[in-house]
């Protein structure tokens, strides 16, 4: 059964996203660039917050030097107690982003501080990047980030269709 994929892109500037995408991704600290996206994008797609302080947000960007720095472990366990202060605050499915070499630490931190959390109530979303759009997302994961980095005006990912609470707008 194929499952129906939507774009998302975000980008530290704005006004290098391209439009007509379903969702678009940006920062509420760091880059602080959710309100402006939100500005140029909102009610014609999804707007997903990013957090790489610990801030309040959707989405908890776990990456070196994010959420005070510090080793592998350290930002993953740090992230995980984000995700379950998320939660408890009933915020609708919250989730980490992380890049896909970290998914087993990743995992491994929620299954020891989230045992009883059911898998549907956050969200996972890898940065993986190829040379092409994928059409399936890796396993245990609910989107995917596959093209952009440092030299890029803006990163893609795919998501799955029930990554946002309403239907895909596009």
């Amino acid at each position: 059964m194929s499952v129906k994929l939507a774009r998302m892109a975000d980008a530290v500037d704005v006004a290098a996203l391209p439009p007509g995408l379903p969702a678009y991704a940006g920062y509420v600290d760091g880059y602080s660039t959710f309100h402006a996206l939100c500005k140029r994008f909102y009610p014609y797609a999804h707007c997903l917050s990013i957090t790489v302080e610990g801030g309040p947000a959707e989405i908890a960007d776990l990456e070196n030097g994010t959420f005070g720095g510090g080793t592998q472990p350290e930002i993953v366990a740090a992230g995980v107690r984000w995700l379950q202060r998320r939660l408890a605050e009933r915020v609708w499915r919250p989730g980490l982003y992380f890049p896909v070499s970290w998914q087993t630490a990743v995992e491994a931190e929620l299954d020891r501080e989230l045992p009883h959390e059911p898998r549907s109530s956050y969200r996972l979303w890898g940065a993986h990047w190829v040379d092409f759009e994928p059409d399936t997302i890796p396993a245990g994961l609910d989107a995917v980030q596959w093209e952009g980095g440092v030299d890029a005006a803006y990163d893609l990912s795919v998501v799955a269709a029930d990554f946002f609470p309403g239907p895909p707008l596009h």
